[in-house]
């Protein structure tokens, strides 16, 4: 899969040595044609469509709980920060600790702790080293509490619009489309602009039975390597979803606002077609039609096949 090679670019992307760009260039090849935004039959979804937009929903809005999660190992990222003030903390206070005794207190899950066991009288200057560190063992939980804060805020202020890269999913018209009585929106993508940020922002989900570990590049984060720090790490957990939503061939544009704003709608250029659903109601497709028509959308009714389990897409004339 192009997905897993996608992904890895992703992650091998570090603040020293960056393949984010590699990234979006090796994704671009694999774009489909066009994409697809399911609508259900709303005043909301119908204003969208008449004004060009899609919204851009908060990840708590989502129906799979597991959706955008960002897990992280608190107790891991923990011990990375201990661990790497190990050396700094012997070296500065000159501490006269065997070797072996040093690398065990960076094996162990509570490297503070354990080299405080090794630690006995004064530093230099007549200062107490053991003291300090358990001083610093206080201070670790708050710092590490105000970190992952930092991590789900990252998730609160991403604003996401899912679409689809096919229009005749039965599926996906019983959930996202009132049960057939709603719309499709086909965007053909050769029409945006090639500098334009949806394209560049426009990620497939790769659907996994695991939970995304982030916890690699927490630890990261928190231990101030900065040039092994890959900064997009969250983006990683916002693409990942549970394998049972497979079906949906998701493709997700992605944007952090960081300034929160009640206005979340972003301009489209115009849709390429219109799917009306197969069960869709007399006034909706008149509301749909007249404005697809002044436009000059072309508009394709789906409908029910009678010998097998598909749906089949036919142009409305005019």
């Amino acid at each position: 899969m192009w997905t897993d090679e996608f992904l890895q670019y992703l992650k091998q992307s570090t603040v020293g040595e960056s393949h984010f760009e590699e990234a979006i260039a090796f994704k671009k090849r694999h774009l489909p044609k066009r994409i697809y935004k399911y609508r259900g039959n709303t005043p909301y979804t119908v204003e969208n469509l008449r004004s060009n937009t899609i919204w851009l929903a908060s990840p708590d809005s989502y129906n799979d709980p597991y959706d955008c999660f960002l897990r992280f190992s608190e107790s891991s990222m923990v011990s990375a920060f201990e661990r790497g003030l190990i050396d700094p903390f012997v070296t500065g206070y000159r501490l006269d600790i065997a070797a072996d005794k040093i690398n065990e207190a960076k094996q162990s899950p509570t490297p503070l702790q354990t080299l405080i066991q090794n630690i006995s009288g004064v530093g230099k200057s007549g200062t107490n080293p053991k003291q300090m560190a358990e001083f610093i063992l206080k201070t670790v939980p708050g710092y590490m509490k105000s970190t992952a804060d930092f991590l789900q805020l990252l998730r609160n202020i991403a604003r996401v619009c899912s679409f689809s890269a096919v229009p005749d999913s039965i599926l996906m018209w019983s959930h996202y489309a009132s049960n057939h009585q709603g719309f499709c929106i086909e965007y053909d993508l050769e029409k945006f602009q090639r500098d334009d940020a949806f394209l560049k922002n426009l990620y497939p989900v790769i659907y996994s039975h695991q939970l995304f570990d982030l916890t690699p590049w927490a630890e990261k984060l928190v231990t101030g390597k900065r040039e092994e720090l890959t900064t997009i790490f969250p983006l990683l957990g916002l693409l990942q979803k549970f394998e049972g939503w497979e079906y949906e061939q998701e493709w997700r544009y992605i944007w952090f606002q960081e300034v929160a704003t009640p206005n979340r709608n972003r301009p489209m250029p115009l849709p390429s077609r219109v799917f009306l659903g197969a069960k869709v109601p007399s006034s909706t497709s008149k509301e749909l039609w007249t404005i697809c028509e002044e436009r000059n959308v072309p508009v394709w009714q789906m409908r029910m096949a009678s010998d097998k389990y598909e749906l089949l897409a036919e142009p409305i004339q005019p």
